[in-house]
């Protein structure tokens, strides 16, 4: 198990270059690629086999690791970075200039640009590895078309969209928690180019299209969709460019990295212990919608997101929560709060909800508008990915319906189900 695999790729080559100092304030602007790839069909699946404890757990982890390994595998062969997971979608960057190229892979392999290239030539390159990685992703979708499972046959789709510009990246946290972020409007861009995609589709941002100039005519778009295409087909086929393997960690970045992770599910992973994380269980979740920060023109922001967001952390530590992710793009700038995983209480609900009237409290004097939908339900816990790269996640219904209470919550209110409020119906 490598501990690196629970964090982005540029991040941890950031770690490795500045092992003395805290990645908390370390600011990047990466131009990139970015492709957010969303699969249905895990859900029926994780909702399908939770009724059978350990066992269904077991199951659906096998299913996972059969497709994540050989997709994010895929992914890093074209030299894409798995940004963050959101559930079972994966947002993905490809970098795009020379230098922040050299600085992460530090490789010049045959097909990928050099130091001779122009920067014109070089966004060639990326823009086209992007294109067929996501292309060569729908390709392998077939194998899932059925899937054999103890509680019946079931599929998977996939649906990818691409867009180019600027993320900006950073790490917030304390001496407690870490996370890190990857924010701004290319993410909404990639997330909308998604939503114009149907299943078994890649629809890219006309941006792309531009940027390769006379080259874009390899590119067979089979349909105009106002700013996006839908794309069949390239000829010739971009060259792999992998990213290069990572050297073994000291036990000082180990702890570092660590701080990335709940503490309980480090020291599970410290004791090799992987096989007692992945489960369903019930759980309490909010999932949180804040808006207010300009990440692509205000010079001040990543100071203002320390701000906030330690803060959130502090609140939700406080009441023995877990702050899951922070995450923007598909449905705006969000974070995941869990109460039940990966440790429970007896009133995981009533802290989950005192947790949510502190947020809105807190966000209150930070942000413009915060608006949670919480929801409590069984669902698959775990980890999700494989070896090269994987995040802690939860699963199914409940998460789904927690999220769509947020969407339907008005800015500073908390919808919460009736699932939760039938556990605390005095309060």
């Amino acid at each position: 198990m490598s501990w690196l695999s629970f964090i982005p790729y540029h991040v941890a080559s950031d770690l490795l270059q500045h092992p003395e100092a805290s990645p908390i304030g370390h600011e990047q602007r990466l131009e990139a690629v970015a492709l957010f790839a969303d699969v249905s069909g895990f859900t029926v699946i994780s909702e399908a086999l939770a009724g059978s404890s350990k066992t269904g757990a077991e199951e659906l982890t096998a299913i996972l690791n059969s497709y994540f390994d050989p997709m994010i595998a895929l992914i890093e062969s074209y030299g894409g970075i798995i940004g963050k997971f959101g559930g079972d979608a994966m947002t993905v960057l490809f970098p795009v200039s020379s230098g922040q190229w050299s600085v992460i892979s530090g490789q010049k392999k045959a097909g990928s640009p050099n130091t001779q290239h122009s920067a014109l030539s070089t966004q060639h390159f990326v823009i086209r590895r992007a294109i067929q990685c996501a292309l060569d992703m729908q390709a392998n979708m077939p194998r899932y078309a059925a899937i054999p499972t103890s509680s019946g046959v079931f599929s998977l789709a996939m649906k990818a969209g691409l867009a180019m510009g600027t993320t900006f990246c950073t790490s917030v946290g304390n001496d407690y928690r870490l996370e890190y972020l990857i924010a701004g409007q290319l993410l909404d861009r990639c997330a909308e180019a998604e939503h114009h995609a149907t299943k078994g589709e890649v629809v890219i941002h006309n941006d792309l299209l531009k940027a390769l100039g006379s080259r874009a005519a390899e590119v067979e778009i089979v349909e105009e969709r106002g700013d996006f295409s839908c794309v069949g087909n390239m000829q010739p086929q971009a060259e792999s460019a992998p990213l290069e393997p990572f050297p073994a960690l000291s036990p000082q970045m180990t702890q570092m990295v660590a701080r990335y992770l709940h503490p309980t599910l480090a020291e599970r992973l410290e004791a090799s212990q992987e096989n007692f994380i992945n489960e369903h269980r019930k759980v309490t979740v909010l999932f949180v919608s804040f808006q207010g920060f300009d990440y692509d023109h205000d010079p001040q922001i990543g100071g203002k997101l320390q701000a906030y967001l330690t803060e959130v952390i502090e609140i939700i530590r406080k009441y023995d929560g877990y702050l899951n992710k922070v995450d923007m793009g598909d449905k705006g700038s969000k974070f995941i709060a869990l109460f039940g995983a990966p440790v429970a209480h007896e009133n995981d609900e009533e802290r989950a909800l005192r947790c949510g009237l502190e947020l809105i409290a807190c966000s209150a004097k930070h942000v413009a508008a915060v608006r949670i939908g919480v929801n409590t339900g069984f669902v698959y816990c775990g980890q999700v990915g494989s070896q090269l790269r994987q995040e802690y996640t939860v699963m199914g219904d409940a998460v789904n319906l927690s999220a769509r209470l947020m969407q339907a919550a008005k800015p500073g209110q908390i919808m919460v189900s009736g699932f939760t409020r039938r556990y605390v119906p005095e309060r």
